[in-house]
């Protein structure tokens, strides 16, 4: 059955309906991302080099710490997870870009 369905609508052709749900699931899974970011700031440590470069750390450790104890083994996977890596590289660049 799975096969013939497959045949009929290739994975890649859409319809509008399902553009609109895979939206809205991005939409929200944006904001839960977001609010996992919105203190990176106080746990980062920027270092402004001689050519104006600017490195920045994430400190991993405090901001675990900044979590409630009983989320904290949830956040020590997610910290290291490719998804969490790219948010917070897209969040601390935009707080790196505005100073």
């Amino acid at each position: 059955m799975a096969n013939y369905l497959a045949q009929r609508r290739p994975v890649y052709e859409c319809t509008d309906a399902q553009i609109e749900a895979a939206k809205g699931f991005l939409a929200i899974i944006r904001l839960y991302l977001d609010s996992f970011c919105s203190n990176l700031r106080s746990h980062t440590i920027t270092n402004v080099q001689s050519n104006n470069d600017k490195v920045s750390v994430l400190l991993t450790d405090s901001y675990m710490d900044s979590f409630p104890y009983h989320d904290r083994p949830f956040m020590k996977f997610f910290v290291d997870t490719q998804l969490f890596s790219v948010q917070t590289d897209l969040v601390v660049l935009a707080f790196c870009q505005k100073d």
